[in-house]
């Protein structure tokens, strides 16, 4: 159980016997490499810190626990009755948020809900 005793750590092979568990893995490196490739971000940090994914057993919903200036980079994903949030649009989406908080770009937020 998430974080003492992974399932799959960065330089393990895929996949676990764990369906969620590869597919939030695959798509977080996706994910990385998209915002590599296009923008130069080592990372939603920029300095290529680790980035947790945990898969959450009767759980619908998923969320990111980014805040600035810290190390912690962690997306969650659901999955019950063999519906997983780990979706390639899904993880990509939760994963824009963390990038999004180390690097606001100008955003102004303003009257949101």
């Amino acid at each position: 159980v998430y974080p003492n005793s992974p399932v799959w750590v960065e330089g393990n092979t895929l996949p676990t016997p764990i369906l969620a568990v590869n597919r939030a893995v695959s798509f977080t490196g996706v994910t990385y490499n998209l915002f590599l490739n296009l923008f130069g971000r080592d990372g939603p940090d920029f300095i290529g810190s680790k980035m947790d994914v945990a898969v959450n057993w009767n759980f619908l919903n998923a969320y990111n626990q980014c805040t600035p200036n810290e190390t912690k980079q962690l997306s969650v994903f659901g999955t019950s009755n063999n519906l997983s949030l780990a979706s390639d649009d899904i993880v990509g989406h939760e994963w824009a948020h963390c990038y999004h908080t180390h690097s606001t770009g100008g955003f102004i937020y303003s009257k949101q809900s």
